[in-house]
């Protein structure tokens, strides 16, 4: 039997139909926008792509974009949202492996009244160093955006420097603030105030101090410690008590203070030395 000689053949291989891709093109960046506004916000995408992404990026929070289908490309839309922390931002597209990011300026649509909030440096003022603080107010929205003081839009920051009221006590910039408050505390003690009376059926000597007083005649604080030292004979005995309404007292026993020598110390303010001796009421 003969043998057929077989030449080679082109095969027509069958075409293998896909679904048909639409050639990825990103937007030109000069046709997006520079601003972008919530809520509300929307622009036009001229991209040509089956598939796309876009979203925001800011320092402190990054927004997806909803991105609708248009015959001429795509619609995209800023989320509803009431507010966001304004300033630079990252406008990315992508489709694919293909990345556009453009810088934007993310701003809010709907103006905000915020809420003002006041500062003083030093927040407590000792009377004794300083009878002046330093006050900085600014206007802050929920959002965490300055908002200007003034109608030109010029200033965002008022500082200055007040002149305290002699008075200590806790004061408020603002009346319903707490955190605005800032505190006056009274000056080192004038002098000292000594009274003493011998009670013979105890056979003790209450002495007290008081009241205890500033320059401006503001009480020292409560719990000040109040030292009271007596010397007889060579021996010193040392007493302490703690300030309340001013005042401070303590009880000791008349055998050891009779005609002992008394010295009461706040700090670095002494009382006159002075002798107890048996009248009432010194």
């Amino acid at each position: 039997m003969k043998a057929t000689n077989l030449k080679p053949f082109v095969l027509l291989l069958p075409c293998w139909f896909a679904c048909s891709r639409t050639a990825v093109v990103l937007p030109d960046k000069a046709s997006l926008p520079d601003t972008l506004q919530l809520p509300g916000g929307s622009f036009r995408l001229t991209a040509m792509a089956d598939t796309l992404e876009a979203w925001v990026s800011g320092p402190v929070q990054s927004l997806p974009l909803r991105l609708r289908r248009l015959d001429d490309g795509w619609l995209a839309e800023a989320p509803m949202l009431a507010g966001v922390t304004e300033g630079p931002a990252s406008l990315h597209i992508r489709s694919g492996k293909s990345l556009l990011i453009k810088p934007v300026w993310l701003s809010n649509s709907k103006a905000s009244q915020g809420n003002a909030a006041v500062y003083f440096t030093p927040k407590t003022i000792n009377l004794d160093s300083a009878q002046d603080v330093h006050r900085l107010e600014h206007r802050i929205d929920a959002w965490r955006n300055l908002l200007p003081l003034d109608s030109g839009k010029t200033t965002y920051f008022n500082e200055r420097l007040l002149n305290l009221a002699t008075r200590a006590g806790t004061y408020r910039g603002i009346a319903d603030r707490p955190l605005s408050s800032y505190y006056v505390h009274a000056g080192s003690c004038r002098d000292i105030t000594v009274r003493y009376l011998f009670n013979d059926t105890a056979m003790q000597v209450r002495i007290t101090a008081g009241p205890l007083t500033d320059d401006w005649a503001n009480e020292q604080a409560g719990g000040t410690l109040v030292v009271f030292a007596l010397r007889r004979d060579g021996v010193v005995r040392r007493y302490e008590s703690r300030l309340l309404h001013a005042y401070a007292s303590v009880i000791v026993p008349q055998e050891f203070a009779e005609g002992a020598l008394l010295q009461v110390s706040v700090h670095r303010t002494h009382s006159p030395v002075i002798e107890l001796n048996r009248n009432p009421i010194q």
